[in-house]
């Protein structure tokens, strides 16, 4: 039992790490991203008004909203993750 135990730890561990990794990255990757229409850096906006169910943000001085080329791979990795394709 306690065998399993450890190995279960390790696990849980190694999935931490890599959640942690990927959170880090995606935090990069989210501070490089600008407004596609006045190209303010997202990390320079006074608020952030963001529409959670869709990863829309608008821009703070144009008012355009789009969703981040981050947002929109999560998204994309996430939904091929779970689609089961037919035999």
């Amino acid at each position: 039992m306690s065998k399993e135990m450890a190995e279960l730890k390790a696990d849980l561990k190694a999935r931490e790490e890599q959640v942690t990794q990927e959170e880090e990255e995606f935090d990069k990757n989210m501070s490089e991203v600008k407004c596609p229409h006045c190209l303010q850096p997202l990390s320079s906006y006074p608020y952030q008004a963001v529409f959670p169910l869709y990863g829309w943000v608008e821009c703070a001085s144009c008012g355009v909203v789009y969703c981040p080329k981050p947002l929109r791979d999560r998204k994309i990795k996430r939904a091929k993750s779970v689609i089961i394709t037919p035999n």
